[in-house]
């Protein structure tokens, strides 16, 4: 699953790894030895391009540093919201200038599987708990093997989302 791209300057001679129907000389038994033919085994995830395009399209139309700035705000406003909440340790949103949309914390007494449970089951919020990748950031803040509890506020994302989810956190941390 996915979308890629590979570039093979001239000169390269790359073999498949996988062959199959490329839509290009259909009728012979063996791959293409055409470039970019050859590499092309199988149908392309034609879906995920076009969502990509339309992606793109979108990010070039709204300016990168728009939607940057938009998340940045949310992210921040969550994290100042959640480190009031007693019983809450935010671990981002510290340095204005460096945030971006995700925002770490974690809930004294609460596994972070567990408040990602709750707070999909009883609020509809979708959050990502656990290690994220990065076992040894957690081991140095203190929170392996666990993790935290992880909060994404991208470009559609408003206020109101971010003031549900930090009185959704209120609830579960009392």
């Amino acid at each position: 699953m996915g979308t890629g791209a590979l570039y093979v300057r001239p000169g390269i001679d790359l073999r498949p790894f996988r062959e199959g129907g490329t839509g290009f000389g259909a009728e012979r038994e063996s791959q293409p030895a055409e470039m970019p033919f050859r590499l092309e085994g199988g149908t392309p995830n034609a879906h995920g391009l076009a969502g990509l395009a339309a992606g793109l399209e979108f990010v070039e139309r709204e300016g990168v540093a728009k939607i940057g700035a938009h998340e940045r705000d949310l992210a921040l406003r969550f994290a100042g919201e959640a480190s009031r909440i007693p019983g809450i340790t935010v671990w981002s949103g510290k340095t204005p200038d460096r945030q971006i949309g995700p925002v770490s914390l974690s809930i004294r007494g609460v596994d972070p599987a567990e408040a990602g449970d709750l707070l999909d089951a009883r609020f509809g919020i979708a959050c990502r708990p656990g290690l994220h990748c990065a076992p040894g950031t957690h081991r140095f803040l203190g929170t392996f093997p666990k993790g935290t509890v992880r909060f994404s506020f991208g470009y559609f994302n408003t206020p109101a989302d971010v003031a549900a989810a930090a009185a959704a956190l209120g609830e579960i941390a009392r």
